[in-house]
């Protein structure tokens, strides 16, 4: 390892569950500069819940915690720390974090990290506020697409996942999901990819997103990317092994739902694909930086 190295870029990867975040993340991750880990879902732990908390800027007590059961899925259990006070700056914690995530980058010699939790897309301000320089890729998937996924799934792993969610839970994750990344459209270290243009044309997608990171595309990412799924899935998360497989189009809509329903859904999900389609066809007006 070079001990002058340092990390150029921090990279968080975001969307809604079920939108094929991992997939994408084992692409990037088969870059020769790119490191990447187990979902970390370190935000989503460390932003208290209690607004007085938030507003003194603490962390929640369950930070340090999900940091240390971080290192240890990611095979760094070595710089775990035993200390765990009661109260502790969010700042600070998040200043643990990222310097974990890049001693971990440099240790496997790359220069960048992305980081991979879907639920870290509602803590964004959070994270720019700390990390000031991060870059955000959003990955969109097809409303009726991600509705089914997330219905099936939260039913054949309910131990995981909690609970069943019923079709309009899954439409509104989907949507809130959606209005959150519509939020950064204009914003510069936001790459919007479309999950449907990763699938149909592979090549074109990667290309483009190692344009915004400033990298070259390399021809292995598409060849090795089954062998970093592996390594950023863990035991307990049977749901994420389709990564490991050819990159393939796949929908259960029509073998979940009956038509009434499947009409049902389209007509609650059609608003908001019409928008979706209509950062498409504004992003020369507002410079957005979406693969198409």
């Amino acid at each position: 390892m070079n001990s002058n190295q340092a990390i150029t870029d921090r990279v968080f990867l975001v969307g809604c569950a079920r939108s094929g975040t991992t997939l994408l993340q084992s692409i990037l991750g088969a870059h020769s500069c790119i490191a990447t880990f187990p979902e970390s879902h370190f935000f989503q732990h460390a932003v208290p819940g209690r607004k007085w908390a938030k507003r003194m800027g603490l962390s929640s007590r369950a930070a340090r915690g999900q940091l240390n059961s971080f290192l240890e899925e990611s095979g760094h259990a070595e710089f775990i720390s035993g200390k765990i006070l009661p109260f502790e700056s969010l700042k600070k914690v998040t200043g643990v974090f990222i310097r974990n995530m890049d001693r971990m980058a440099i240790m496997e010699g790359k220069d960048i990290w992305l980081e991979k939790t879907p639920g870290h897309l509602y803590h964004i301000p959070t994270i720019i506020g700390i990390v000031p320089k991060s870059r955000f890729i959003h990955l969109i998937r097809g409303g009726k697409d991600v509705v089914s996924s997330l219905y099936a799934v939260t039913r054949e792993h309910k131990g995981a996942w909690g609970y069943p969610m019923e079709i309009d839970e899954c439409i509104y994750w989907w949507k809130e999901a959606i209005n959150l990344s519509a939020g950064y459209l204009n914003q510069p270290n936001h790459f919007f990819v479309r999950y449907e243009n990763l699938i149909e044309n592979p090549q074109m997608s990667v290309s483009s997103i190692c344009d915004f990171l400033n990298i070259d595309f390399q021809e292995e990412m598409l060849l090795n990317y089954p062998i970093i799924a592996k390594k950023v899935t863990l035991s307990n998360e049977p749901w994420k092994t389709n990564a490991t497989k050819k990159i393939h189009s796949s929908s259960r809509f029509n073998e979940l739902f009956a038509p009434e329903t499947r009409k049902y859904i389209i007509e609650k999900l059609q608003p908001t694909e019409d928008e979706i389609a209509s950062w498409s066809d504004a992003r020369n007006s507002l410079k957005i930086r979406m693969c198409a």
